[in-house]
């Protein structure tokens, strides 16, 4: 029987969880050129990883060791397998030391990842799946995983004397292990030497500092944003608080006024301020980058705007800017000691230069202080905490997405670039695109100009699926285009059973995520032979269903059954019922464009609250807005109209819950939990 827990509310209360905290004692540190951090006296030392990258095996040729993250994960069905390496050179080691490996990890699993040993012979620059050194033994697992924490392993067997070693990342699991790079400086895979403890392994310490920017004798501290905003001249008004983005834009005859805001609440600090560094995650690659500046503090997260806005002070420094790295900006003027600390960030580029805020919980900005003068334990200041999230793997969904480049972004329409930041912000194991991913009729360029920005950042973690729009369907005007630049763009990923095709390709397919069997359907019956008994999606949705036993199955297309209003059809109405029959737990769709949930219902519409499945729309990417009529269709449960956003949904073992997340300034949200038939 499902049980469903909802709850439906606007924004005002924040939808934001604080990354782990950020600094780990390291007593009497001395900084060396290989970003070791030692004294003579000290109990435990600290190696920084000096190389490290992923490979996969569907690329075999690219190189990924400039990414913020390390990905491991086995192969399965359409997934890829990952594989991770990491390497040290440890240039001294006590006699009976203990050794731990510490890597971030952004992931929640039982499964977690595998640790061996491989050769130095990679390079992190050149390392490729078909060049990658072999695996050794395997020496360690780090299991299970928490997201945002730091997970611990003892190698002290494996590391018994100074030299270079690697070590590799592997899991048994389908479903990618991500871990923070090196790339990411406050949180780079390390080595703990500890010349005193025993060999035990110890538990993963709850904060951590950036161990190899201490110079001797100081102490390194980690706030995060207590409160950002960003604010802009052509919505004077309008107050962006809870936004999952920061910007800073340069005013121009085309372009408005950007200004972001950003208030530290410093406590914990003794001693003498050495230097403080603005650590911001960038949504943008830019030499130009952001300038920050002192700013007053009297401002609430809720309340600024453009029109109220306090002037921006003097400038403090300036860094340019690479896209998904954090970038990092000296500050220290403004850092004096403990106290509240208010900064602003501008730029000179007419373009919006986008970074993470606080709301984007893996990557909320955050102020490094280094002071001296006191003992060498390392402290954190912290925003107020909020709890944090459960485990089970993340999706992300919605549909409806991209505007033709005709189109220019207002306030209603071609917003697919915040709705996709708010998804990279969520860190999903897997996205959904339902469908009309680029308007008009999905042409490969407009693809490649409008989706690839914005959503397309996400496309090694997609699985997406056809519109109408994709196929030239669009209203009574019939364009056949055969789906050639969707098929094209988005290559195998979208039809796995038809490798190689470009044009009207079998598009169903389906694939699992943790415990879950995810269905991918077209419901453009018209091209795809029909959605009826005997046709070919439906024969093959009735096998894979057979094959599939899963407790939770989440199937997805394109047109919904039901809606508030005109934007349904009954095409898929067999194909719903089947998955009714075989105890189907949830199906999303995209077509119109708003947020709608309703209940368990069955095939016909009627409410069943033992067998029948939860329909989301999800039609929020970004295009554009569709109206709700004023009395709503049977069984609907919640509607969120003129609200840009995404669909998060976390799936568990026997269960799941939802969030609709809005990328409108006060938009309202949806939520809630239910468990599986």
């Amino acid at each position: 029987m499902t049980r469903q827990t909802a709850r439906t509310r606007g924004t005002s209360s924040r939808l934001r969880r604080v990354a782990a905290l950020l600094a780990l004692s390291a007593a009497g540190s001395a900084i060396t050129a290989l970003g070791v951090s030692a004294s003579p006296a000290a109990a435990a030392t600290t190696v920084v990883a000096s190389a490290d990258a992923y490979v996969q095996a569907d690329v075999p040729s690219s190189n990924f060791g400039s990414a913020t993250t390390l990905s491991t994960r086995a192969s399965g069905g359409d997934k890829p397998a990952q594989l991770a390496f990491v390497k040290f050179t440890v240039p001294s080691l006590p006699a009976s030391a203990t050794v731990r490996l510490q890597l971030f990890t952004y992931s929640t699993t039982s499964t977690g990842a595998d640790v061996y040993t491989a050769a130095n012979s990679w390079t992190e620059s050149g390392v490729t799946w078909s060049n990658a050194p072999a695996t050794s033994a395997k020496v360690a697992t780090m299991a299970p995983l928490s997201s945002n924490t730091w997970a611990t392993v003892d190698l002290s067997s494996v590391i018994t004397a100074s030299g270079t070693y690697t070590l590799a990342l592997k899991t048994t699991s389908t479903l990618s292990k991500q871990f923070a790079s090196r790339e990411v400086s406050a949180s780079a895979p390390r080595l703990v030497i500890d010349s005193t403890a025993t060999s035990t392994a110890t538990s993963s310490p709850s904060t951590t500092a950036t161990p190899s920017s201490s110079p001797t004798g100081t102490t390194t501290s980690v706030a995060l944003a207590s409160a950002d905003a960003y604010v802009r001249s052509d919505q004077a008004s309008t107050n962006y608080g809870t936004a999952y983005v920061l910007g800073a834009e340069a005013a121009s005859s085309t372009t408005p006024h950007i200004v972001s805001y950003l208030r530290f609440a410093v406590s914990g600090l003794s001693g003498t301020v050495v230097s403080a560094t603005l650590q911001v995650y960038s949504y943008a690659t830019s030499t130009q980058g952001i300038t920050a500046s002192t700013a007053p503090t009297s401002w609430t997260e809720t309340g600024i705007t453009y029109a109220n806005r306090p002037a921006v002070g003097t400038a403090l420094g300036n860094a340019g800017m690479t896209l998904n790295t954090w970038t990092n900006v000296d500050v220290t003027p403004a850092v004096t000691g403990n106290g509240t600390i208010g900064l602003a960030l501008t730029t000179t580029r007419t373009t919006n230069n986008q970074m993470a805020s606080r709301e984007a919980s893996a990557t909320p900005p955050k102020l490094v202080i280094v002071t001296s003068g006191s003992s060498t334990t390392t402290t954190t200041t912290t925003a107020p905490a909020t709890t944090g999230s459960s485990g089970g793997a993340t999706i992300v969904a919605a549909g409806d997405i991209s505007c033709p480049p005709s189109k220019s972004p207002t306030s209603t329409t071609c917003q697919q670039q915040a709705t996709s930041d708010i998804a990279v912000a969520l860190r999903p194991d897997a996205v959904l695109p339902l469908g009309d991913e680029q308007y008009e009729k999905g042409s490969l360029s407009d693809f490649a100009s409008q989706y690839g920005p914005s959503w397309g950042r996400m496309n090694s973690i997609s699985h997406p699926i056809p519109g109408n729009h994709e196929y030239g369907y669009i209203g009574s005007s019939i364009e056949p285009t055969g789906g050639t630049g969707y098929f094209t763009y988005f290559g195998d990923r979208s039809h796995p059973q038809d490798s190689g095709c470009t044009t009207n390709c079998t598009s169903w397919y389906s694939y699992d995520v943790g415990s879950w069997h995810l269905i991918a359907l077209d419901s453009q019956c018209a091209v795809v032979g029909g959605c009826n008994p005997g046709n070919p999606q439906y024969n093959w949705l009735k096998a894979d269903l057979a094959a599939h036993p899963n407790q939770c199955t989440l199937a997805y297309w394109h047109i919904p059954l039901y809606s508030s209003s005109s934007d349904h059809q009954p095409d898929m109405t067999s194909m719903y019922q089947l998955l009714y029959d075989k105890n189907a737990d949830v199906i999303l769709t995209g077509h119109a464009h708003f947020y709608e949930r309703f209940g368990p219902q069955d095939a016909a519409g009627n409410a069943d609250g033992a067998r029948g499945i939860p329909q989301f729309i999800v039609g929020t990417g970004g295009r554009s807005f569709f109206s709700i009529r004023p009395t709503p269709s049977a069984n609907s449960v919640a509607r969120i109209p003129n609200t840009f956003g995404v669909l998060k949904m976390t799936l568990s073992n026997g269960a799941y819950s939802w969030n609709f997340v809005p990328a409108n300034a006060g938009g309202s949200t949806d939520s809630g939990t239910a468990t599986c038939h």
